[in-house]
């Protein structure tokens, strides 16, 4: 399958799709008119939902991002708190560089 396969197939599924009306309509929401207004102003699941961690405070957490920015320098060994928590992508990511991590 090629590149123009897959716009014919994209193609066609979106021309099946229903149609939608492109008025200014509100989205329908079990929470009535204000919360409407505030889907409309880009924080709606705010206002209902309360943010959360499961991590413990004081435990780093170093996610793929935060290992590619310290490799941007391509370093052969990097240093991280004893305590840290590398995410399995981050992981597979310095080994895939042979990079050593010395914990402190």
């Amino acid at each position: 399958m090629d590149k123009n396969d897959i716009v014919d197939v994209v193609a066609a599924v979106l021309s099946s799709a229903p149609a939608r009306s492109s008025g200014g309509e509100r989205p329908v929401t079990p929470f009535g008119e204000a919360a409407s207004r505030t889907y409309k102003s880009g924080v709606y699941a705010s206002g209902y939902l309360k943010p959360f961690t499961a991590l413990k405070s004081g435990r780093p957490f170093l996610s793929e991002y935060d290992v590619k920015t310290m490799l941007s320098s391509n370093p052969r060994e990097i240093t991280v708190p004893k305590n840290a928590i590398i995410s399995p992508l981050a992981e597979d990511l310095i080994q895939e560089k042979n990079v050593k991590i010395n914990y402190v």
